[in-house]
Parts: structure tokens; sequence; C-alpha cells
């Protein structure tokens, strides 16, 4: 299968196998034939009969997620016909999206907004949020200005810069989650994550790699995320799309 076009290649495959004993070279090509056998055996009966499409969900690691009062306090909401919500006048809204253009190796875009609706939020609304966008900001400063100086930076070291923030204001219990993820043409990559948390992620933040900034707060009654992208190259780190300020008024 090629990866770039989702194809199947029709190249043929060369095994070589090599010994000093005859016999046991013999034995291993023919484990090698079996194993061919089987496998395309088995490729043929997985064309004949694919496994059932399902949406990827949250919990997966990928999204999206439109969640109102309490359920925006779970960070790894997921809805159901028991806990979902409609969106009424006065509710409290978190929405994680994400996507990517329809075209081979692009990579994904996965941001998070909050807002409030037919209303101004509440001083305790503001105060959290102004805290998350602080904790943004402090994570997103920390990676640009190791990138300027050329320093070396690892994922926990800017999981430590948004979670300092939030601990000296007095919420780092609320703060349940890494600061961000590692993003390619998944929603999840293989790259570094911000984590200091759920791991010591002390791998390098590289050059031409792209991972999300999401610190949140999620008390009981409500919980705020931030989430940007980055995008990295050397001697620059960028935010690859708009920032929220503040509050969205729907």
């Amino acid at each position: 299968m090629e990866h770039s076009t989702g194809a199947e290649s029709d190249e043929p495959m060369y095994l070589h196998v090599a010994g000093p004993d005859p016999k046991e070279v013999q034995r291993a090509k023919e484990l090698c034939e079996d194993l061919l056998a089987n496998v395309r055996q088995q490729y043929e009966r997985f064309k004949a009969n694919p496994p059932p499409q399902r949406m990827e969900s949250y919990t997966d690691g990928y999204g999206p997620n439109v969640s109102v009062n309490e359920n925006s306090s779970d960070s790894h909401y997921e809805p159901t016909a028991e806990n979902s919500r409609q969106i009424k006048q006065g509710d409290f809204v978190l929405i994680d999206i994400w996507g990517r253009m329809d075209r081979p190796e692009t990579c994904t875009y996965d941001i998070t907004w909050t807002g409030v609706v037919g209303r101004e939020p509440s001083d305790r609304e503001r105060q959290v949020f102004s805290l998350v966008a602080q904790a943004r900001d402090a994570a997103i400063k920390t990676v640009q200005e190791a990138f300027a100086a050329g320093r070396p930076i690892a994922g926990w070291q800017a999981d430590d810069a948004a979670r300092s923030v939030i601990r000296s204001a007095g919420f780092g219990e609320y703060f349940t989650h890494r600061t961000g993820h590692s993003i390619s043409t998944e929603t999840h990559g293989n790259g570094a994550n911000l984590d200091n948390l759920e791991t010591h992620d002390d791998r390098l933040i590289l050059p031409y790699t792209c991972f999300s900034v999401e610190p949140g707060i999620y008390l009981p009654e409500f919980g705020v995320r931030s989430e940007v992208n980055m995008l990295t190259e050397p001697g620059r780190a960028v935010v690859t799309g708009p920032i929220q300020t503040e509050l969205v008024r729907i």
C-alpha cells in the first residue's frame, strides 16, 4: 500500500535469505513464503469484508466536542443520549473542532474556543478564561524564545510554563491534562507532547513540527480551554491561526 496515495502497489517484493547451512536457508525461505501467502490471504479477506467505519471520538484523541455548562468541565466529553444538552439562552459553550484539507499529507488544524449564549460573561467566567489565556500565552512565549535563541526545548518545559500560571493562581487541581500534543496528518502525531503531568516528555520540540497549546481549567459548573496550534522552523515558532482574547458572545 502506497502511503502517499492509499493505492495498492503492483511492485514485486523480493526477499533475500542467506546463511551457512543450505538446509536452514531452504527452511527459512519456506517460512517466508508461508508468511507472505498468509498475509496475502488475510488482506484479500479484509478487502472483501472490511470493518465498519466509525466516527473517531475525542477520547481517541481527536474530536470534535461541543459541550455546554457542566459538560464543558469534562475535558474528554463525548455526547451520549443520556448526557447531551441542548444549547440554550444563558449557557456557557465550549467548542473543540479539527479538520484538514482533503488531499494527502496535509496537516491537521485543531482548535478550541469558548463563549456564552445571549449574555455577558460572569466575573468568574472572565477570571477563569483570563488565567487560561495567560497560561496559553506563557507556553507560546517559552517556545518562541527558545527557537529564537536556538536553544533546545523539551515538551515538559512548555507544559511547565503554562501549568505554573494556573498553579500560582490556585487552580492547579483543575488543570487535569497535558498542555498540548503533537500534530501531523493525524490529530495526534508522533512528536513531542507538551506534557509534564501525564508523562514527563523530555523529547525535544523539533523544527518543522506542529503541536497544540491548550491549557484548561475545569470547574464543576463550566470548563475553559483555549487551544491554538504552533509550527516551528529553525529560529522561529509561530501560532498558525487566530488567538482567542475574550469569551465569544454567541
